[in-house]
């Protein structure tokens, strides 16, 4: 955690474009590692809970040395913004839990496939409870892409065929969790403000997700299976929950800081890599995989998925009508070509900032102000 904290204080604040590819890189590396290696140290140790649990800890003692050391500023907890979080962490216990139970009974792909398709149900929560329009068209086709390549991926699924719907029970379950999330979360966020936006959020989720999580896997039997089983610690099984808590400790933090530093179009398209990789990665290290049909179909439905765009929020009409108002007229504030050269002739041409420096250095300030914005 300190190579995070440490990287962050030597980026070049100078040079916005060594942060957004340091944010880029870094976060492609933890989301392509994270679900690959949770599906090795679950296969080594089949204890979900007990092994996010673990992560958990791993995350909260990084944040705390973080701060001890003067590296970052994690916000105090209060009664307010607890409780505005509660709902949100009965949904993040219930996301952390199912996504265990699904990567230890599916593979990597089908999580990946019915994970990519949130946007089916998003969208419709988006457009009745938080006053969104309906998907544009572009989006509608990627909608209907998606349902297609999940419907053509399950065709293909031998455990589907062997044991039907159940087989994916637990990973709907995860599915219904992450929507719940994506929905409750953007009202959250907007509405429980942090002195330290990244770590006070992360920081909240996972003490007050803990012991909740905690208590689901006493009770689902994993406590006992310790008792009577035991822990693999073998030196593979060790590595592989040593790297899963040290890759969900940067992901942590990785994950808010690109949503900050690009779009929102550059961060689904960064997702799909992401998850392209994982799956590179399942196929070469072992046999649990998909077929390669499966695996065409999880790329489609990927494809489909960058390709949706969440609609604008609802314009009511009285803001449209505003918006006519103060519009200019036809033509207005626009200058003819004469003046508009004179202007130009005035102020100094682009070409001539490369030998000026001054309207160019100020381009460049604003441009790095977005950036740091996450405009850009």
């Amino acid at each position: 955690m300190f190579v995070v904290g440490g990287l962050e204080q030597c980026l070049d604040k100078d040079n916005p474009q060594s942060t957004v590819i340091f944010a880029v890189v870094f976060y492609t590396l933890c989301s392509s590692v994270m679900l690959v290696a949770n599906k090795v140290a679950l296969s080594f140790n089949p204890l979900p809970a007990l092994v996010i649990c673990l992560q958990i800890a791993a995350t909260i003692s990084s944040i705390l040395v973080l701060r001890a050391a003067g590296l970052s500023q994690v916000d105090e907890f209060d009664w307010p913004r607890v409780k505005e979080f509660l709902p949100y962490m009965v949904s993040f216990v219930l996301a952390l839990y199912s996504s265990g139970r699904a990567i230890q009974n599916s593979n990597v792909e089908t999580v990946i496939v019915f994970k990519a398709c949130t946007p089916m149900l998003v969208a419709v929560l988006d457009y009745v409870f938080l006053g969104r329009q309906l998907p544009s068209t572009q989006s509608w086709m990627a909608l209907g892409g998606m349902a297609g390549s999940v419907i053509g991926y399950v065709l293909t699924d031998s455990e589907f065929l062997l044991n039907g719907v159940s087989t994916y029970g637990w990973v709907t379950l995860y599915v219904l969790a992450v929507v719940f999330e994506s929905t409750y979360g953007k009202r959250l966020c907007q509405n429980v403000k942090f002195n330290a936006p990244v770590w006070g959020q992360v920081m909240y989720c996972n003490v007050l997700g803990f012991f909740p999580l905690l208590g689901i896997g006493l009770l689902s039997g994993e406590g006992n299976v310790v008792v009577n089983k035991g822990i693999d610690m073998s030196s593979k099984a060790s590595f592989a929950l040593f790297l899963t808590c040290v890759v969900g400790v940067g992901i942590a933090w990785a994950v808010w800081n690109c949503r900050n530093q690009v779009s929102a179009a550059s961060f689904a398209v960064i997702g799909v890599v992401c998850k392209m990789i994982s799956v590179f990665m399942n196929v070469a290290i072992w046999d649990k995989h998909a077929s390669l049909l499966g695996i065409v179909w999880c790329f489609v439905c990927l494809l489909c998925s960058s390709a949706y765009r969440q609609a604008p929020p609802v314009v009511p009409e009285a803001g449209k009508v505003a918006a006519e108002e103060t519009s200019p007229a036809p033509g207005a504030g626009q200058e003819s070509d004469e003046e508009l050269s004179k202007l130009t002739d005035a102020i100094g041409r682009p070409e001539d900032a490369e030998e000026t420096g001054t309207p160019k250095s100020r381009m460049e300030q604003r441009r790095s102000e977005s950036m740091e914005q996450g405009v850009l």
